[in-house]
C-alpha cells in the first residue's frame, strides 16, 4: 500500500504527464527569449520538445507573423523587452489572446494560434526577481489531426464534456492557463472565454483568501494535495459551491511553483444538503432539550456519550457527570442478567421497544423504568452506538398497583356473592353460548329446567347490580381467569 507521501509524488507525476498531453502547448521561455520548458503537444509541429529546449522561442513563430508580434532585432540580438521573451507583466496585465501562426518543423506549414503568458518571479516574494515567461498556445483552427487526438486520449479524456470534475490550471499569480472542456457542462463557463483571465475574477469574493493561500502555496506546505472550497460564478451569475484539491507543478529550473493543477468538484447539491442536515441537526438539539422522555447515547462499547436535561433529571446527577459511565453501572446487581439478555435481543434484532428495568439513581434510590433501545448504524452497516429512550414509571406502576387492587377487592365482594350454579352458569356464558338463545342447550349441561336458569340469572343481574349478561361474564372471567370465547352472533 502507498504511503501518503508516495501518493503526492505519484498524483504529481500523473499531473505533470497531464500537462503533457493537453491539446495545447504548455511553454516556459528564460528572461532571454530561450524555451526552458515545452510540454509534448509541440511535436504536432513535428518537433520534439528535447530539441527546441535552449533555443529561441522564434524559431516555432512563423516570419510573416513575426512582425506583427515581435521587433525583429530583440530577435536577432536576444534583447529583452518582447511581450513573448520578456513577459514581466501578471495576472490581469498579463497577455492574452496574442494572435500568433506557428510554422511547423519543415517551414511547409503553418496554424493559427493564440498566446496567453504571464511573468514568473519564482518563490522570490520580496525581491519581484524575475525568471521566465509560461504560457499556452492554443491552435485557434478547427481541425484537430487524429493522430493528436489518439495521443492526448489516455489522459485529456479525464477532462473531456462528459467529466463531473472541472480542471482549472492557473499560473502562479493565478491567471487562467487552461481550462477543461467540462467547465461548459459543470458551471456554464466557456473554457476559451475564460483562458488569461484571473481565477480571482470568477471566483466569490469572500473566499479570495482561500485562492491566495492556494497561490502562496500554504496549503501544500506539508507535501499533501488537499481539498479547498471556494464559490465559482457560472451561468447567469450563479454561484456554484466547488470542492477543490490542488497539485503545485514545479518550475524546472529553481524548483519554485509555476502553476496549479486544481479539479474542481461542484458540490452546491450537497452544501445545500449539508445547510439543510445543519438545520435539522439544530431542531433535534431543541427537540432533545425539552423532550419529556430520557435520551441517554451510548457509544459501541456501552459508555454514555451525550444525554439530555430529562435523563439527568431522572438520573439524579449532572449531565456532565452521566458521560462516561457505562450502562450497568446504572443497573442493580440483581437485573444485571437481565439487562445482558436485553443487549443480546438488541444484537440480533437491532432494536428493542417497551421493556421495563430498574434503574439506580445517583442517590442510590432504585426507580422503575419503561424504555426502548435503536441501534445506530454508520453508513457502510456498522454499529456506533445505542439509543436509549427512557421514562421513570414509578407513579405509572403505583397507579396501575392501586387500579388493581380496587379492582381485586371490588370482584372478591361481587363474586363472593354468587352461588357455585350460578358461576358455572357464568361459565358456559363464558365459552361463546348466548342468553337466551341458548337456554335450552345451557340447560342440558347443567341439567336445569329452563325456571330454574331464569331464576339463577335473575339473581346474578341482582347480585352484580347489572343487567347486561355479556359485561357480567367479562366481569367474572377476569376474577377466575377464563378463556372467554365471544358469543356467536345469530
Amino acid at each position: 500500500m502507498n504511503t501518503e507521501s508516495e501518493t503526492v509524488l505519484l498524483m504529481k507525476e500523473f499531473y505533470r504527464e497531464l500537462i503533457q498531453f493537453l491539446p495545447d502547448i504548455v511553454y516556459q521561455v528564460d528572461d532571454a527569449g530561450n524555451f526552458i520548458y515545452l510540454n509534448d503537444t509541440v511535436s504536432k509541429l513535428g518537433y520534439e520538445p528535447d530539441e527546441l529546449l535552449g533555443k529561441h522561442f522564434s524559431i516555432i513563430i512563423s516570419p510573416s507573423r513575426a512582425g506583427d508580434m515581435i521587433d525583429r532585432d530583440v530577435i536577432d540580438n536576444g534583447r529583452r523587452g518582447d511581450k513573448l521573451v520578456n513577459e514581466r507583466r501578471t495576472g490581469r496585465r498579463g497577455t492574452k489572446r496574442l494572435d500568433i501562426r506557428l510554422l511547423s518543423r519543415d517551414g511547409k506549414t503553418s496554424v493559427d494560434a493564440q498566446l496567453f503568458a504571464t511573468g514568473y518571479y519564482g518563490n522570490d516574494k520580496v525581491n519581484k526577481k524575475f525568471f521566465s515567461t509560461i504560457g499556452i498556445i492554443r491552435e485557434v483552427s478547427v481541425d484537430r489531426s487524429e493522430k493528436m487526438l489518439v495521443q492526448v486520449e489516455k489522459y485529456y479524456r479525464l477532462i473531456s464534456t462528459n467529466s463531473s470534475e472541472t480542471i482549472f490550471i492557473i499560473a502562479y499569480d493565478g491567471t487562467i492557463l487552461s481550462v477543461s472542456d467540462s467547465a461548459k457542462k459543470n458551471l456554464g463557463v466557456i473554457p476559451f472565454d475564460t483562458i488569461g483571465e484571473n481565477l480571482e475574477d470568477i471566483i466569490y469574493p469572500d473566499d479570495i483568501p482561500v485562492l491566495k493561500r492556494i497561490l502562496n502555496g500554504e496549503v501544500h506546505r506539508k507535501g499533501r494535495s488537499p481539498k479547498v472550497e471556494f464559490r465559482v460564478r457560472g451561468r447567469e451569475g450563479r454561484w456554484f459551491y466547488c470542492e477543490t484539491s490542488v497539485m503545485p507543478v514545479e518550475d524546472v529550473k529553481d524548483g519554485g511553483t509555476v502553476c496549479f493543477i486544481l479539479n474542481l468538484l461542484d458540490i452546491t447539491t450537497r452544501k445545500a444538503f449539508e445547510s439543510a442536515q445543519e438545520r435539522r441537526e439544530r431542531i433535534y438539539r431543541t427537540l432533545l432539550r425539552v423532550s419529556p422522555d430520557a435520551i441517554i447515547l451510548f457509544d459501541k462499547e456501552g459508555d454514555a456519550i451525550m444525554s439530555n436535561d430529562r435523563a439527568a433529571e431522572i438520573a439524579a446527577m449532572p449531565r456532565e457527570e452521566i458521560i462516561g459511565r457505562h450502562f450497568l453501572s446504572m443497573v442493580p446487581d440483581g437485573d444485571k442478567d437481565s439487562a445482558m439478555a436485553i443487549g443480546s435481543d438488541l444484537l440480533r434484532e437491532g432494536t428493542v421497544s417497551d421493556r421495563k428495568l430498574d434503574f439506580v439513581r445517583h442517590d442510590g434510590v432504585t426507580i422503575p423504568l419503561e424504555f426502548s433501545v435503536t441501534t445506530v448504524r454508520d453508513p457502510r452497516g456498522m454499529v456506533e452506538g445505542y439509543l436509549v429512550v427512557f421514562r421513570d414509571v414509578t407513579a405509572k406502576r403505583k397507579a396501575e398497583a392501586d387500579r388493581q387492587k380496587l379492582e381485586d377487592d371490588l370482584l372478591k365482594i361481587i363474586v363472593n356473592r354468587l352461588s357455585d350454579r350460578e358461576i358455572e352458569l357464568l361459565g358456559i356464558l363464558a365459552q361463546g353460548f348466548r342468553w337466551p338463545d341458548d337456554k335450552k342447550e345451557i340447560g342440558s349441561r347443567m341439567n336445569a329446567l329452563p325456571g330454574t336458569l331464569d331464576q339463577f340469572v335473575y339473581r346474578i343481574r341482582k347480585k352484580m347490580e347489572m343487567t347486561d349478561m355479556d359485561v357480567i361474564v367479562r366481569i367474572v372471567s377476569l376474577r377466575f381467569g377464563w378463556n372467554r370465547i365471544l358469543p356467536a352472533k345469530k
